[in-house]
């Protein structure tokens, strides 16, 4: 409502109006590159879900741990990752933000079963410790994937397909996480599972992405 309202008042400039609607030349010449702008988000957006959201539940719930104090452990994580992705986006800007980006999500599916068993012990220290590596990790993710996703498509229809693929990423798989992470704990009786749809989305979006890191290696 908002912003159709800002629309309505607002000057329309000197643009002339596309032939084409920019969502119709998105899904009929970009439908590959919005794909990949998806798979991307996928990487931050399960693991923050998940690592966020669902885990301070499970912590009061199944680890009957304080909820001040989870909410306590939970914020410093998300004050740390947010204070790391400036430092990562700098790193992506000086190097390569699609390199920088495949070693995050190939280093994060190689701890991911043993971060999410920790974050799952009854040791304190432990929970702290691997909360902490998956927001270094989220960090990593969202510090170069800005600039990876605008790189993928063309000016004129740049945001519609940026909305597009972080919205699906975002507010379909995403969201649906802590539902799904309840189910396969339910279903198997094991607090870990929900560490399973985290593993499929990520190797998930480094197939989708690989090309792209291929294509940067044999232009270097």
């Amino acid at each position: 409502m908002v912003v159709a309202i800002l629309r309505y008042y607002l000057p329309s400039g000197t643009h002339s109006k596309p032939e084409t609607l920019p969502i119709r030349l998105v899904m009929a010449q970009y439908k590959m590159p919005m794909v990949r702008v998806m798979a991307i988000n996928l990487l931050n957006g399960v693991c923050f879900f998940l690592i966020f959201i669902y885990i301070n539940v499970h912590w009061s719930e199944h680890l009957a741990l304080d909820r001040s104090l989870s909410l306590t452990i939970n914020s410093t994580n998300m004050l740390l990752m947010v204070l790391l992705i400036p430092l990562f986006g700098h790193l992506a800007d000086q190097y390569s933000a699609i390199q920088l980006l495949w070693r995050f999500a190939m280093t994060g599916l190689l701890l991911y079963i043993l971060l999410y068993w920790l974050i799952n012990s009854p040791i304190l220290w432990q929970v702290m410790l691997a909360q902490s590596a998956f927001s270094i990790l989220l960090a990593g993710f969202y510090g170069s994937s800005a600039i990876v996703c605008f790189r993928l498509l063309p000016e004129p229809v740049r945001m519609t397909g940026l909305a597009l693929g972080y919205n699906l990423a975002q507010g379909v798989f995403g969201s649906l996480t802590p539902v799904i992470a309840l189910w396969l704990t339910t279903v198997t009786q094991l607090p870990e599972a929900p560490v399973i749809w985290l593993m499929t989305t990520t190797t998930i979006a480094l197939l989708l992405i690989k090309r792209m890191v291929d294509h940067e290696t044999s232009a270097d």
